[in-house]
């Protein structure tokens, strides 16, 4: 009886081991995910910002930096999705207007890394 109950207690301590470890696992992959909405955010505003003090005032700028910001601040959406509304965003955006994009940007839309140094102006605008 008690090798049986010594081995009940031993299932349970692995099972709760192992519930921890997804845990934990669950939360770091969340974290990540909030980083690089952190990460997107920043993008957007930088956007937003370069489109302001633009000398070349491109309109369509505005209007997808609008549209980039107001998807991090106003959507009812998971994380994920709104990661992927906004990299959509950011996709049709790039592809409008001539921008230039760093190695740290281009891995960062990839997601390879997670920590970046950004420049103050990234955007350039067409004559």
């Amino acid at each position: 009886m008690k090798k049986f109950l010594i081995l009940i207690i031993i299932a349970f301590a692995v099972n709760y081991a192992h519930a921890q470890k997804l845990n934990q696992d669950t939360l770091a992959k969340y974290s990540r995910k909030t980083e690089q909405l952190k990460v997107f955010s920043r993008i957007a505003a930088d956007i937003h910002l370069n489109a302001a003090q633009s000398t070349k005032f491109n309109e369509v700028s505005v209007v997808y930096a609008d549209k980039a910001i107001s998807i991090v601040k106003n959507t009812k959406a998971s994380r994920c999705d709104k990661m992927e509304m906004l990299k959509k965003t950011l996709q049709e955006y790039s592809a409008k207007i001539n921008q230039v994009i760093t190695p740290e940007q281009f891995a960062m839309l990839k997601g390879e890394r997670e920590k970046y140094h950004f420049g103050r102006r990234f955007v350039t605008f067409n004559d």
